[in-house]
């Protein structure tokens, strides 16, 4: 007689929400999809291959030789669970008494409500007394010819019935056999045998039960009998019937993998059948130390503890599960994952912001260019100031870092202007609550705080030197040998080089004279001398937008007819900051244009360093001579070498775009109005080289930085 078929597995269950189940957490998106249900994880354990042999079939245990038929072994070919059904009623034998419909239908192992073991649940190796069935009293097989007699004539008929299909004379047979047979192994085999045919064959769930239970009680370690109980309590929902068979399944089982996704059935019947949830935590978690990759197990744990608010639970188990995966490559994006809801965890539920501050900051080191994480680390500054004011400094450093990734964040600007107020650092303040008010952000607080403080266009204590460019005001490529070349080459251009003044020319334009124009008089005059250069001459010009210098030599300006008549002090102090930026001898051949000044660049590399090869001309050969023959050409040389051993292209339209730069914040400071240059820059016909939001992003944070505040108090113009 052969071994029982394996228990197939249920059919899964349309997955949906159950009353216990705990809701989705309100930290980060999960990492993967919702995971599998119950029905859906038993399943699972009924297709994995089985770790233990197959037992001996019955046919080799009893006396006689075996009938040519046989019932399917346990292990048996799958197909034969299929087989066709005897063509008339079946009718198995009735289920004892005790039995009643619903969970209570199948009687379970252990009657005690179940509690989640206290002993080391570990995969151990199985013990071969525990498998080893119980002898029977006498054998009463050897002493009964009668007896030897029926079995026979019943092994027979079990095998004719088995021949045609008649399920009902198989099932009738084996019971009767039952009495006769002493032999545990025997005796197990047949019930194991019955409990197969009534589970797959006859639909008949609670004689299945009963002929399991009954082989378990002699085979208590038999994997193939607890797997066919668990899979009869699954389908008739006696959860903790399925909890009774899953203890000695979880100790027979030695394959890790295999053992934790028996753990994670065992918790996913805890929490979702019993709502045990404390018991699901806990073999959830012996599932992760042997699998720490199972995502979905790990995701559960979150939920259940998010729906208990058990916030102490859960900061143990992101610091067990980091832990696991410490160091592991592949699970990067989880270990960040953790990282980010345990410093939630510290911040929203703990209220531990020093614990969170660490765990930001170590996020910080893996990913540097995320703003959600600066975002995050000024919002913890920002709540330790409330208790701790010295604080207030990083808090300002990091909101500036934030906003220098984020130019946009209003969020960040508020609170940073209110750092400032807090710190006493008035002046930031102002100039935080100008950028806030120019950008219609402000609330009455920081408008009204804005018009307290705010002044005119300021006159410096002193003008402003060549030391305060270089450290307050140079983006960092005009820093460079470029900048020093055109300072030293500027006076050594000759005068045809430069266009006519506009006096000197056959059609004429209007000047301006000293008187004209109060308001422009007031502006030149103080913005000028705050660079301590002559005024200019200027002229009215058509064909200008608003106020631009022209590269003569000396230099003058030129204005457009709107701007001489319309435009209030502020916004002309603004833009004659701009301009004032090309008086300057290193940048004074800028509004000749990027083409004319790569020639003379060209031309100073032809005259110090010739066997580089560049574009030349007769006009860049002209003004290599005058460089190669100037009296500072050591000095030269020894700049065009920097320039060159960099490696680099030349970039002068980028230069030229920091040099553009360097001069809205010139105008800035002169004008000490934010919303002055606001409205300037995005004039239509205001001319610039970059777009009107790149340089509005450029001068806010501009104004927020330390060294817009450091040189406003070097110049004597901070509140």
């Amino acid at each position: 007689m052969e071994a029982p078929l394996e228990a197939s597995p249920p059919a899964p269950a349309a997955e949906g929400p159950l009353e216990s189940s705990p809701p989705a957490p309100e930290a980060d998106t999960p990492l993967e999809e919702p995971p599998p249900s119950v029905l859906d994880l038993v399943a699972s354990i009924a297709e994995s291959p089985p770790s233990a042999p197959s037992p001996p079939a019955v046919a080799d245990l009893k006396p006689p030789p075996p009938p040519p038929g046989a019932i399917a072994s346990e292990r048996g070919d799958a197909a034969h669970r299929s087989s066709t059904p005897a063509s008339g009623p079946v009718t198995p034998p009735p289920p004892p008494s005790a039995a009643v419909a619903g969970q209570d239908t199948i009687a379970t192992v252990a009657t005690s409500p179940p509690a989640l073991p206290q002993h080391d649940v570990r995969p151990s190796a199985p013990s071969t007394t525990d498998e080893t069935p119980s002898p029977a009293p006498e054998d009463e097989e050897s002493t009964s010819a009668a007896d030897a007699e029926q079995r026979t004539a019943l092994w027979k008929r079990v095998e004719e019935c088995q021949q045609s299909g008649d399920l009902s004379g198989v099932v009738d047979a084996l019971q009767r056999l039952l009495p006769l047979v002493s032999d545990p192994q025997k005796r197990w085999k047949i019930h194991a045998n019955l409990g197969d045919i009534a589970l797959h064959k006859m639909d008949d769930t609670p004689a299945a039960a009963r002929h399991f239970q009954d082989a378990l009680k002699i085979r208590p370690r038999s994997k193939a009998t607890l797997l066919s109980l668990l899979e009869i309590y699954t389908k008739t929902r006696n959860f903790r019937g399925a909890v009774d068979v899953m203890r000695p399944l979880c100790d027979l089982e030695s394959d890790p993998r295999k053992l934790a996704l028996y753990f994670t059935t065992l918790g996913t019947i805890y929490v979702e059948e019993l709502g045990q949830w404390d018991d699901a935590v806990i073999v959830y978690n012996r599932a992760l130390d042997l699998n720490p990759t199972t995502h979905k197990t790990f995701e559960r744990i979150e939920k259940i503890l998010t729906r208990r608010k058990a916030w102490l639970r859960m900061e143990e188990n992101y610091r067990a599960h980091l832990a696991r995966i410490e160091g592991d490559a592949s699970q990067e994006e989880l270990h960040q994952h953790i990282l980010r809801a345990l410093g939630k965890l510290y911040m929203n539920e703990l209220e531990r912001l020093e614990e969170a501050l660490v765990i930001y900051q170590r996020l910080r080191t893996m990913r540097p260019d995320d703003s959600g994480i600066q975002e995050t680390i000024c919002e913890i500054y920002d709540g330790m100031a409330d208790y701790n004011p010295g604080v207030l400094d990083q808090l300002i450093t990091e909101n500036r870092r934030l906003l220098q990734m984020l130019p946009g964040n209003v969020a960040g600007y508020k609170t940073l202007a209110d750092a400032f107020i807090r710190n006493a650092m008035y002046d930031q303040a102002f100039s935080v609550c100008s950028v806030l008010v120019a950008k219609r952000f402000a609330d009455s607080q920081e408008e009204g705080f804005f018009l307290k403080h705010r002044g005119g266009v300021p006159r410096f204590a002193s003008a402003l030197r060549g030391s305060q460019y270089a450290s307050f005001l140079y983006p960092e490529r005009l820093r460079g040998a470029l900048t020093q070349i055109l300072e030293l080459v500027a006076s050594q251009l000759p005068d045809s080089i430069f266009p006519a003044p506009p006096r000197k020319k056959a059609k004429r334009k209007k000047r301006v004279e000293r008187g004209d124009n109060m308001v422009i008089d007031i502006a030149m005059r103080t913005v000028l001398s705050n660079f301590d250069v002559d005024l200019p001459e200027l002229y009215i010009d058509e064909d200008v937008g608003s106020l631009v210098a022209l590269p003569t030599r000396p230099p003058c300006l030129l204005i457009s007819p709107e701007w001489l008549i319309d435009r209030p002090l502020p916004q002309l102090a603004f833009a004659l900051g701009i301009q004032a930026v090309h008086f300057l001898p290193q940048f004074s051949l800028v509004p000749m244009g990027v083409a004319q000044v790569r020639d003379i660049v060209h031309a100073v590399i032809r005259a110090c360093a010739p066997s580089v090869p560049v574009d030349t001309t007769d006009e860049i050969e002209s003004l290599r001579e005058i460089f190669a023959n100037m009296p500072e050409h050591k000095l030269l040389w020894s700049y065009t070498q920097t320039l060159l051993s960099a490696g680099r292209e030349l970039e002068i339209e980028e230069w030229f775009n920091d040099v553009e730069r360097l001069a809205y914040r010139v105008g800035l400071l002169l004008c000490n109005d934010f919303e002055a240059a606001m409205t300037t820059i995005h004039e239509a016909h205001f001319e610039r080289r970059l777009p009107p939001q790149e340089l509005e992003e450029e001068l806010s944070l501009f104004a927020i930085s330390d060294a817009y505040a450091k040189l406003r108090r070097e110049l004597g113009v901070a509140i």
